[in-house]
């Protein structure tokens, strides 16, 4: 039997993409395993949104070259967005690599190749004796597996962890952010046909699935390339599916955030989590112009106005960058009162990171790092405050929760419709359960409490 390993760098597009290349495997009868000494081919999916990833992935991949000499079978596959625009450059550095597959190509080219692979790789081992007679056979082709679509993402099972469902409704972006090296590795916006996205969410539902993750770089503007549904009719008829699921979704941006995807929530609260991830970057205009963001703090607010005004009880976190070219002291000091204004759950925060082919690499950066650095600890201290006071509200109320894994400290590690990362102690059979948790104390990232009962 072939055993892979998937290394998996970036968003949850990534997950979906990776979590979509493990489930075709297993169907060509390959074994998952997890750690990549036991593995016949190490598969690395590829991120390239900060340079600083960029450069983990390829010392990752050299220290992989030792394993072939331990494994005379080993393979190295490399996919995701930096193998988009730099095939060259991984064949020159590494030429141990199998193939370079981008995410941006042909999905159906990479099931072909993964195919032959596979198929090479069990004849090899068959010949000397070490594998079982393969089921594949020179006859096999990618029409045995013409249902099975790996652009939509797929349901992600590991052991001792809560069964969710990655789903891809769309890839690539049209927005262009100066910022932003998307549009170059996963290239325009393409959606799927919300026909073949249901199907696949009631698949993975009937198999288990408690969580449903609808993924894509502006989920906002998909548009159904059959039906015209938009984003909220998608986001509807997901919720009216049966069964006993949550649905939450990655990332809208707030160019185009219409109301009707607010009040679909506030109907399907029983589904869809009370959780917007609503990017921001900049608390300034003049930013958000050099960004190409395309709206206006003003904008922004009036939308976390909707969500509060439909969904009370929601929580909200955003993206910032801090230092992009341009940023003065003025700029950084209107992101903050946002911050303040907007009284986020969770930020998550970087300093700017330039990316060759993006305009903004080309931006005059009239800051050092070391000031961007100081920016940025003033920016998280600010929130570490807000989150502690939000999460410490919810002391002595209970919350209904998602039993993903086991925690390090020997506790179980759940999630609030929210999105609270919440710890109590019971027993692991919990776990992809839902449950009732008496919220007994608080703090920044974490809340801890004990179990009421099974929901």
């Amino acid at each position: 039997m072939i055993k892979f390993f998937i290394q998996t760098y970036g968003c949850q597009a990534n997950v979906a993409d990776s979590q979509a290349i493990a489930n075709f495997l297993k169907d060509l009868d390959c074994e998952q395993v997890f750690t990549q000494e036991s593995a016949d081919i190490i598969i690395i999916n590829t991120c390239a949104i900060r340079d600083k990833a960029e450069q983990k992935i390829y010392s990752y991949i050299g220290r992989l070259a030792k394993l072939r000499k331990q494994n005379i079978f080993f393979k190295i596959v490399i996919v995701g967005c930096i193998a988009s625009y730099k095939k060259k450059d991984f064949y020159s550095r590494f030429p141990f690599i199998t193939f370079v597959n981008g995410a941006r190509d042909d999905k159906n080219l990479l099931q072909q190749k993964l195919l032959d692979l596979i198929m090479s790789m069990q004849t090899s081992k068959q010949i000397n004796k070490l594998t079982e007679p393969v089921v594949l056979n020179k006859d096999t082709n990618i029409s045995k597996f013409k249902n099975f679509n790996l652009k939509l993402g797929g349901l992600k099972v590991e052991n001792k962890h809560s069964i969710q469902s990655f789903i891809n409704i769309m890839t690539g972006c049209n927005n262009f952010c100066t910022y932003c090296i998307v549009p170059f590795t996963r290239g325009r916006e393409i959606s799927y046909l919300a026909s073949d996205i249901l199907e696949k969410i009631k698949f993975d539902i009937s198999i288990g699935a408690k969580e449903i993750i609808l993924l894509g770089q502006n989920v906002n503007s998909y548009k159904c390339p059959e039906t015209e549904i938009n984003f909220a009719g998608l986001l509807k008829k997901v919720a009216i599916l049966p069964g006993n699921f949550w649905i939450r979704f990655m990332s809208p941006n707030p160019k185009d955030m219409t109301l009707d995807v607010i009040k679909v929530m506030a109907e399907h609260q029983d589904k869809i989590c009370g959780f917007v991830h609503h990017p921001v970057q900049s608390g300034s205009n003049k930013i958000l112009e050099l960004m190409n963001r395309s709206y206006t703090v003003e904008k922004y607010l009036q939308q976390i106005d909707w969500i509060k005004k439909y969904l009370p009880k929601a929580t909200i976190s955003t993206d910032i960058i801090v230092g992009f070219p341009g940023e003065n002291e003025q700029d950084f000091i209107a992101t903050v009162e946002l911050i303040k204004t907007v009284n986020f759950d969770n930020v998550y925060s970087y300093i700017f990171s330039p990316r060759k082919y993006t305009k903004a690499a080309l931006m005059q950066d009239n800051l050092s790092y070391q000031e961007k650095q100081v920016r940025l600890d003033y920016l998280q201290k600010v929130q570490i405050d807000i989150a502690k006071n939000k999460n410490e509200a919810y002391i002595g109320h209970t919350l209904k929760c998602l039993v993903e894994k086991p925690a390090v400290n020997g506790m179980l590690l759940a999630r609030s419709a929210g999105n609270h990362t919440v710890l109590f102690n019971g027993d692991y059979e919990l776990i992809n359960s839902f449950v009732d948790v008496n919220i007994e104390t608080a703090g920044a990232t974490n809340l801890t409490g004990s179990l009421i009962d099974k929901c």
